[in-house]
């Protein structure tokens, strides 16, 4: 049923997209998430939305994904939410933002979405919202293992948030230290009878 998807992907779909029991088909695939979507499926839009973000099935185009992937938080999905959070923190398609991203990524941690919290304690935890805050990401990552205790989606290891962080304070910076600009004040003198 196209209409109501039990879980992520129907299992046809899976079944296309993967090849498991048919020939993979990756055509096949997005017609059938396209169908969904257009049926008014929350989550087929977000797999719309994920194959425009990834250039999965179609050529990348992230104003496409970003509108699939608001119509399906219209229709109620936090996956959906942590997909924006996504683009906002690697600047696909939008700006470059971490506090959108943050704030994405809370829609979607306070409707318990695992990965959203994992990912939040992770950007506190290195230091990408202000100063790190560990106590934060503590919290953070015990309300994760509870309403996520699979964990079947992890964001990057702690390490690549370092690596973020460290390269966005090395840009900082080098702002900061950049050439000073220099201001010359020019004044109205009166020279030999002649105003300027």
């Amino acid at each position: 049923d196209l209409h109501s998807f039990p879980t992520r992907r129907s299992s046809d779909l899976y079944c296309f997209e993967k090849g498991l029991g048919v020939v993979k088909n990756d055509q096949r695939a997005f017609e059938l998430y396209s169908k969904a979507a257009a049926a008014g499926s929350a989550v087929g839009m977000e797999n719309v939305g994920g194959a425009y973000t990834g250039g999965l099935y179609v050529k990348q185009d992230y104003g496409k994904a970003l509108d699939w992937l608001e119509r399906s938080v219209e229709a109620g999905n936090a996956d959906a939410l942590q997909q924006i959070g996504n683009m906002y923190f690697n600047g696909h398609g939008v700006p470059k933002d971490y506090a959108m991203a943050a704030q994405y990524f809370q829609q979607a941690a306070d409707l318990n979405n695992g990965y959203a919290l994992r990912f939040l304690a992770n950007m506190y935890e290195a230091g990408l919202l202000g100063s790190p805050d560990p106590e934060k990401a503590g919290a953070l990552r015990l309300r994760a293992q509870q309403v996520d205790p699979d964990g079947f989606r992890q964001p990057e290891p702690m390490s690549f948030f370092r690596k973020v962080a460290a390269a966005n304070e090395g840009h900082r910076q080098a702002r900061t230290a950049g050439p000073t600009r220099r201001y010359v004040i020019y004044r109205r003198v009166r020279i030999l009878g002649c105003n300027w």
